[in-house]
């Protein structure tokens, strides 16, 4: 079974504010995503051009607040300036089966939940399965596109994912879930945390740095 990264998700305060200082510092500009309704957010999206993409994440200031804490600790960041990458979604050849190979590493995920969004490009349908603790980002979030195209081919792209790091003070655990679903992504002992730098034709972007 191999999982690749299908997304990252950088977490803010100010989707716009973040996105205007992406391309200040890349040269690369990001496209309306769409919003999550009930949920309280909304995104931008821009495409790393190697079938995976940037997700930013913030409130959506079209909605009202929902009853539930926005995810990915949104309501936790204050400013831009705390913007991070909150986590890594990852897509295997099969949510199902990935669940399982995850449950006998002791790692446990949720059903898989049906959602959708308009976007501008149209109807986007897909699955997700959260893990129940999702280590402090390190543990990431799986998706099924299903027959939705998937958002890198219809953003716009020239994001280079520089770099991408893992941390956590049980990674070899980590590592171990990783291994059981396919994806070949290094796990560093430290904090949990996720890293990422991101990179244009101009310089170069990094949440928190």
């Amino acid at each position: 079974m191999t999982a690749v990264v299908d997304h990252v998700v950088l977490a803010t305060s100010e989707v716009d504010i973040t996105a205007a200082e992406l391309e200040q510092a890349t040269g690369v500009a990001t496209d309306v995503g769409g919003h999550h309704v009930g949920l309280g957010t909304c995104n931008r999206l821009v495409s790393f051009d190697d079938g995976r993409y940037l997700e930013i994440i913030g409130p959506d200031p079209t909605q009202p607040t929902p009853a539930s804490p926005r995810p990915f600790g949104i309501d936790t960041i204050r400013s831009t300036h705390s913007a991070r990458v909150a986590t890594i979604c990852v897509r295997p050849v099969s949510l199902e089966v990935a669940i399982d190979a995850a449950a006998r590493v002791g790692i446990t995920y949720g059903a898989p939940q049906a959602t959708s969004r308009q976007s501008p490009s149209g109807l986007l349908a897909w699955r997700l399965s959260f893990p129940s603790d999702d280590g402090g980002g390190a543990i990431p979030f799986l998706i099924d596109w299903g027959d939705t195209p998937h958002p890198s081919r219809t953003v716009t792209g020239g994001l280079r994912l520089e770099r991408l790091q893992i941390c956590h003070p049980d990674n070899r655990s980590i590592a171990d879930l990783f291994a059981a679903i396919g994806l070949d992504v290094d796990v560093a002992y430290g904090d949990a945390r996720c890293c990422a730098t991101f990179a244009g034709p101009v310089g170069e972007f990094t949440p928190g740095g």
